[in-house]
């Protein structure tokens, strides 16, 4: 008959997706500009553009010097554009690395001077057309000086707009991968809470039910008398039992082998396959005794689904290190190959939840499963 699988509901939603991640719009108020945190980016993380200036000014002045100029007011302008130039292309190498250290307002003062001080030979070029030291010469600085110190400050705050804004992105994203670790985190520590009633109903009391039913059918066929098998079943149930009312301790991963194989005698073996790392990989399972509990649990439940859905009697199990903190389960049993139309159940359900990654697939001679669980 049929066995009643007493959790094949599921113990813990699914995880969330991104894509099932809204976020509330709430009033929002316009943002506020912070004067003294835009001078704070503008004059240290990258206020000299010398490449930048160099190549405005060229564009702004091309047409005059190719169609206007003379070739000595030509030859002029572009030593003034290669002189400011010089001057950000030093201050870029010297001073930039020193700015962090000073106050915004000593940074400002500084960076003003050095901006006029960029362009004092191109204000002196442009001035030197009109007679000196005259009102309309020393007007005409101030106004060049001004345009001057504009350009190079809307370039500064260019380049520490473009620096806040990928703190920020970056912030956020820091932000972000620690909230889905928060996440996977208190799902997983919901998985534990319920974990050890579903376990204990489900691995436990079912699979020895099953396992009592098969061992009796083995006793008759067998010519052993039923007090002598139901003594030994007793004996199964009583300990699944004691199960609920008992705090679980971890054993070795080689107890837990044996104790399987002593729970279906002479229905189910289950040999362990000592291959390259494997007996490294059973210590660094032993000693993580969150990782051992769940590994067991898992164990248990592919068992007793090998001998009830694939007609198994023997299986090989062997354990080995993906990496350093993470070890994989790998179960082949001599069962029939799955079908197609399989349902999602309690099993599989449980691999979803606590595993990193799972596989199952058919090959010449039964069924493999893979589990990736993580290890400290």
């Amino acid at each position: 008959s049929e066995v009643v699988r007493p959790l094949s509901h599921r113990l813990v939603d699914a995880r969330v997706s991104d894509a099932d991640v809204t976020l509330s719009q709430g009033a929002r108020n316009p943002a506020k500009v912070n004067v003294r945190e835009v001078l704070r980016f503008a004059t240290f993380a990258d206020p000299f553009r010398p490449e930048l200036t160099l190549f405005l000014g060229l564009t702004m002045s091309l047409g005059s010097l190719v169609f206007l100029s003379p070739l000595d007011a030509q030859l002029w302008l572009v030593m003034s554009l290669l002189w400011a130039f010089g001057v950000l292309w030093l201050m870029r190498k010297f001073v930039r690395s020193r700015l962090e250290r000073l106050s915004v307002p000593t940074r400002v003062v500084t960076l003003t001077f050095i901006f006029a001080l960029a362009a004092l030979v191109p204000s002196i070029t442009l001035v030197s057309e009109l007679p000196f030291g005259s009102s309309r010469a020393i007007l005409f600085s101030f106004y060049m000086l001004g345009i001057a110190e504009s350009l190079f400050w809307s370039l500064a705050i260019l380049g520490g707009l473009g620096h806040a804004r990928s703190l920020v992105i970056d912030a956020l994203r820091s932000n972000r991968e620690k909230l889905l670790w928060q996440r996977a985190r208190a799902s997983m520590k919901m998985w534990a809470q319920q974990n050890s009633i579903a376990v204990a109903l489900h691995k436990d009391v079912q699979g020895a039910l099953l396992a009592s039913a098969m061992q009796l059918k083995t006793a008759r066929e067998s010519n052993v008398t039923d007090a002598e098998a139901i003594a030994k079943i007793r004996g199964l149930v009583l300990e699944s039992t004691d199960f609920l009312m008992l705090p679980r301790s971890a054993e070795s991963f080689s107890q837990s082998i044996e104790e399987l194989n002593r729970k279906w005698s002479g229905i189910f073996r289950l040999d362990v396959d000592g291959g390259k790392g494997s007996a490294a990989s059973i210590r660094r399972v032993d000693s993580d005794a969150v990782a051992l509990v769940t590994l067991v649990d898992l164990l248990a439940e592919l068992v007793t689904n090998a001998i009830k859905h694939g007609r198994a009697n023997t299986a090989s199990v062997s354990l080995s290190m993906v990496n350093d903190m993470v070890v994989r389960l790998e179960v082949t049993n001599n069962g029939i190959p799955l079908s197609g139309d399989r349902t999602e159940g309690f099993g599989a359900r449980m691999m979803t939840s606590v595993a990193l990654a799972n596989g199952i697939e058919n090959f010449p001679g039964g069924v493999r499963v893979w589990i990736d669980l993580p290890v400290t």
